[in-house]
Parts: structure tokens; C-alpha cells; sequence
């Protein structure tokens, strides 16, 4: 089966887009790129505002106003030159850690971190030596894209039984960041009709892995 590419943005940014889970086509413009070079009125900001904490999303991000005014106070007065902007653009600019390296930092997280962290499973890594190798391979077995929505970018290898340790082939599958929050969601951040929006798209995602699996696309490229 040959996948087609994504169409790029019409923003004229060159980057290909990403697939609606909504609607299953390809969403014409990158999210925020169809305001480019566009000024959004204080008016359309607002309701943006308004329509996110109806949704709860701000709920987690509630501070004291005691808090607030130590926050603006601390950052009053501060100033970086152009100059410090761009070292640090540059410095971080078309950077990536490896696979074998992100591992390495997750392991050091749970350790200083401990039981005091939400990933904490009683001291021991949930990945075996072999997943630094395994890992990269099932992203190349999936031609480096998500198979739902395709997109390249921010790739994770997802467990479709939820077993870590189960690293069969048939058991692993490539998502992008966006598709694997929705199958491991953090239910702290949804409220009322998003854990129904969230539930429903899981359900679509599912049903493309299941077909993926099913039929073992990759070996028709």
C-alpha cells in the first residue's frame, strides 16, 4: 500500500500538515499558521479565552493572586538583548536527542526523582536493554510516521496492550506525540465533553492500529 504524503501548509511555510482526527482529510492549514501575518482583534482573543476555561483547560493553571504578584514582580524589569536571543536559537536549533539517549534521561528522572514521581513503578525501568534498538526499528518498519494521521514529527513507539514488556512486533506500533497523548491522556486536564471528544478519538485510533496490525501495511511498500 503506498501511503500519500501530506499536502503542505497554505500558509506558504513549506511544512505538511496533519490529518484531523475529527474528520479523517487533511486540515489545510498548520495550527495558528492560517494567522499569519494577521492581527487577531482583543474581541476573537477573548472568546479563545473564554471557550478554553469552559473546557476546564486553565483549571490546572489556577495560582493565588499573592502568587501572581510575585511572578509579575520577579519578571519586571527583565531584559534579553537580541543578541542572547539568538545564541539561544541557535543553540537549540535542529537539535534532537537520540532514542538510547532520552532513555537514559527518563531512567535518571525516575531515580532522582523517585517515588515522588507520577511515572514512579517501585524503582525499576519498565524497558529492557533491548528497547534502545527496538525502538528506532519499529519507527522504520513504519516508514518515520505516524500511521494514523502521518505525521514525522515528536515519533513514539506505542505498546497496543499496555504491556512494556511485551516487545513484540506485532504489539508495537508508531505515533506521533498528539495520537499517543490521546490513548494515555492525562484525565487531570479533561473535563466535561473533552473526556467524550478524547474517548472517541482513542476509539478511531485504535481502529486504524488494529487495521494496521491486522493486515501488516508495511510489507506492502
Amino acid at each position: 500500500m503506498i501511503r500519500k504524503k501530506a499536502p503542505l501548509c497554505k500558509c506558504g511555510c513549506g511544512m505538511p500538515v496533519l490529518r484531523s482526527i475529527s474528520t479523517n482529510k487533511w486540515n489545510v492549514y498548520i495550527q495558528w499558521h492560517h494567522s499569519k501575518g494577521k492581527t487577531i482583534s482583543e474581541e476573537t482573543k477573548s472568546k479563545i479565552r473564554k471557550a478554553a476555561k469552559e473546557r476546564g483547560f486553565f483549571a490546572e493553571y489556577n495560582k493565588t493572586e499573592e502568587h501572581r504578584a510575585k511572578v509579575i514582580k520577579s519578571n519586571t524589569g527583565r531584559f534579553v538583548s537580541e543578541e542572547t536571543k539568538k545564541k539561544i536559537a541557535d543553540s537549540v536549533t535542529g537539535f534532537t536527542h537520540t532514542d538510547e539517549a532520552k532513555l537514559k534521561i527518563k531512567i535518571a528522572r525516575l531515580e532522582s526523582v523517585g517515588s515522588a514521581s507520577p511515572s514512579w513503578r517501585g524503582g525499576k525501568c519498565e524497558y529492557s536493554e533491548n528497547w534502545v534498538c527496538l525502538s528506532p526499528a519499529i519507527k522504520k518498519r513504519d516508514n518515520d510516521m505516524c500511521i494514523y494521521c502521518n505525521s514525522a514529527k515528536q515519533l513514539k513507539t506505542h505498546h497496543i496492550d499496555g504491556d512494556k514488556k511485551n516487545e513484540d512486533a506485532l504489539n508495537l506500533i508508531t505515533l506521533c506525540n498528539s495520537c499517543h497523548t490521546v490513548l494515555h491522556p492525562r484525565l487531570n486536564f479533561l473535563k466535561g465533553n473533552s473526556v467524550i471528544v478524547n474517548k472517541r478519538n482513542a476509539k478511531k485510533i485504535n481502529k486504524r492500529i488494529k487495521a494496521y496490525i491486522g493486515n501488516k501495511e508495511w510489507e506492502n511498500r
